[in-house]
């Protein structure tokens, strides 16, 4: 494989602190000497783990990642709060955490898990007027933002330790969760408060961090070459099979390409997995559009035709 073949895929990168997640497509951009680079779900700086990438033609595709669930591990300490609910902001409130017991804190996360109401952060990239809100508190402007509906499918207590008031947790959750205010909700109903130390996405719908490669380690492929084991780059025709699907009869796809509604006699095969959407192949396996179909009136919509 060279870099070139890596041009209309989806890329798993195992992002790394301290780059944002702008940073980390303005280096694929050098690296693989690509142009046309994006991402689904951003990562704070600070945060770590799996950055789903898209390059050339998949950057069209990267909005049907948007809505998948995410899957965390966070370490959350108690004691202190700061305004920026994790360990980049400035403390604004301490308390004493002689109190704290495992029973307590476990009482405190089982009463997150389920459909919520969730407070975003006001240090976040949430748009308010058109402008970041945190861009308008760095600017001495108040914020109000509006509380939203999350759901916590699961969270998975890895690690407590009651005499330093630390916790780890494994967290899947909805789009749109900000795992920061989770941090900073538990902590307050413990009653000492609490902010989020260290983030790491391990999971984004059928994504894994274990298939994502660094920076460092792409930069390494460019020299040396790739080898079989390298997994972390996926064409979108394989991908979209898992999603609910059609393929269309052979001579069809020009009806697609050209914009086309198909009809329902075009179909030869056709998979229903639950998904809001079907990717449309062709008779030779490739994938030519996404649309919404209605079978019960037999109604197409294209959301993306992918013509040349």
């Amino acid at each position: 494989m060279v870099l070139s073949e890596l041009n209309d895929s989806i890329l798993l990168i195992d992002k790394e602190s301290g780059i944002t997640s702008f940073g980390v497509v303005s280096r694929l951009k050098r690296i693989l000497g690509l142009k046309k680079i994006g991402h689904a779900g951003t990562l704070d700086k600070a945060a770590t783990g799996l950055l789903v990438i898209g390059t050339g033609k998949a950057t069209r595709l990267l909005k049907y990642f948007l809505e998948s669930d995410k899957t965390y591990v966070a370490e959350i300490q108690f004691g202190t709060v700061t305004d920026t609910c994790d360990r980049e902001g400035n403390v604004v409130k301490t308390a004493d955490i002689s109190g704290l017991t495992e029973t307590l804190i476990r009482s405190a996360v089982s009463s997150f898990i389920g459909n919520i109401r969730q407070m975003p952060p006001v240090f976040s990239a949430l748009k308010v007027n058109g402008r970041r809100a945190s861009d308008l508190v760095r600017d001495g402007i108040d914020v109000e933002l509006k509380s939203r509906d999350i759901v916590v499918h699961n969270i998975d207590i890895m690690d407590v330790d009651v005499k330093k008031g630390s916790l780890k947790l494994k967290v899947w959750c909805s789009k749109g969760t900000y795992i920061r205010s989770l941090a900073r909700d538990i902590g307050e109903k413990t009653g000492t408060g609490g902010y989020m130390t260290d983030l790491r996405r391990v999971a984004s719908g059928f994504f894994n961090i274990e298939d994502a490669v660094t920076l460092d380690k792409l930069e390494y492929y460019k020299t040396s070459g790739f080898t079989n084991e390298t997994v972390f780059h996926v064409r979108p025709g394989s991908l979209f099979r898992k999603y609910s699907h059609v393929v269309l009869k052979e001579g069809c796809e020009k009806t697609v390409l050209n914009g086309v509604k198909f009809k329902s006699e075009d179909i030869s095969e056709r998979y229903d997995k639950q998904s809001p959407f079907y990717a449309v192949f062709s008779s030779a396996g490739d994938l030519i559009a996404v649309a919404e179909i209605d079978f019960s009136i037999f109604r197409v919509n294209y959301l993306n035709v992918f013509n040349n």
